[in-house]
């Protein structure tokens, strides 16, 4: 640390010098040697300051911050500097397999403060990752300076979102500019099953056990196609209650299960969805609940009357491949309220919404939908 710098203006050092070392000589020139002692010590005392205050070389030294290897000044000895990565190198590793040669997508390093989903967001460098790694020379990077860091997956898997963070530590080499980015836990992105099959006469929908049954527009409940207006078990997809053969009750019972090995379905939601040519108004139900009949839970509230008025989606959670639920749906039905077009749809989807978006705003995992409808 430069001390005198503090208190004296960088030129008075020199000065000093000068002066001594003038009457130096002048006073040997004399010849008298009770003068000498007191030159010899000014010339002394000029030189003890310079060293005091850091040296010749340090006089009037202003540390400037820099970057690319530069010197940006000294903390107790140690030159801090911003280093260049010169390569990156970059390896993902799959959660639950723990594959190392499975992940693929592009590694994305975006200037501190982008937010990924914004459409005008550009990446300062990108890395095609291809089975699990990837490699760039000069992508533009330095140490100790914070980026915003996003893996997006293939479609195969789930992205991820590293957040602010800055590159170097153990990962880098100092000596190559090499630094070595790893990250495990990329998650395999698996299958929601279908929840119901309207075609199936196991007695899921509303006890129904035969085909005929669930043809019968009727029937209480049968399954049908475009819109109800005919039966359509085989072909259709839509649950339709019968407001003048119904007693203002009816049940269902459906699956919720993530499928493949080592696999997850992330933030997978159930959810009410309405139609957006004729949508219900929210009171055509006054009450809907739900039980979970067997398999694992995946703690779904047991009244589920809000989430229908409010068109609202209740998250499950990560779903790991493989684990599957079968919940009992009961509706109390308000027949005044309740016309042909009341149109919503139970939804199962991921990433926490219906067609739910990750960092990059790309959807995942196909959702599933069970239809319903009314007919008089």
């Amino acid at each position: 640390m430069d001390i005198l710098g503090l208190i004296l203006p960088n030129w008075v050092p020199w000065v000093m010098i000068a002066v001594s070392v003038a009457i130096f000589m002048g006073l040997f020139k004399l010849g008298k040697k009770r003068y000498k002692p007191v030159a010899t010590g000014l010339l002394i005392g000029a030189v003890v300051m310079i060293v005091i205050s850091g040296g010749l070389g340090n006089i009037g030294f202003t540390p400037q911050v820099v970057v690319q290897g530069q010197s940006t000044g000294t903390s107790n000895g140690v030159s801090l500097v911003a280093k260049p990565i010169q390569y990156l190198n970059a390896i993902f590793s799959e959660k639950y397999s723990n594959s190392y040669s499975a992940v693929a997508g592009t590694l994305y390093v975006y200037p501190s403060g982008t937010d990924p989903k914004d459409p005008n967001a550009n990446a300062i460098t990108s890395l095609t990752i291809a089975g699990g790694n990837g490699s760039k020379t000069n992508p533009l990077l330095t140490t100790e300076t914070n980026y915003r860091v996003v893996l997006g997956a293939s479609d195969s898997h789930y992205s991820m979102d590293f957040g602010e963070m800055k590159f170097g530590g153990a990962g880098y080499d100092t000596n190559t500019g090499l630094l070595l980015f790893s990250a495990s836990n990329v998650i395999a992105n698996g299958t929601i099953s279908d929840p119901l099959d309207e075609s199936a006469i196991g007695g899921d929908i509303n006890g129904v056990t035969s085909l005929s049954g669930l043809n019968d527009t009727g029937a209480e409940v049968f399954a049908g196609s475009t819109a109800c207006a005919v039966a359509g078990a085989v072909n259709g997809n839509d649950i339709c209650y019968n407001e003048t053969t119904g007693d203002a009750s009816f049940y269902i019972k459906f699956n919720i299960e993530c499928t493949g090995a080592n696999k997850e379905c992330e933030d997978v939601v159930l959810c009410v969805d309405y139609d957006s040519t004729n949508p219900p108004e929210g009171n055509e139900y006054s009450s809907i609940s739900l039980q979970l009949e067997s398999g694992t839970d995946f703690g779904l509230p047991s009244d589920f009357t809000n989430y229908f008025k409010n068109e609202g989606c209740y998250n499950m959670g990560n779903i790991q491949g493989g684990k599957s639920g079968k919940y009992k749906m009961t509706f109390g039905a308000t027949d005044a309220n309740i016309d042909t077009n009341d149109d919503w749809s139970l939804v199962i989807d991921d990433l926490a919404s219906v067609n739910g978006k990750d960092i990059l705003s790309a959807t995942k995992i196909t959702k599933q939908t069970i239809l319903f409808d009314a007919t008089a």
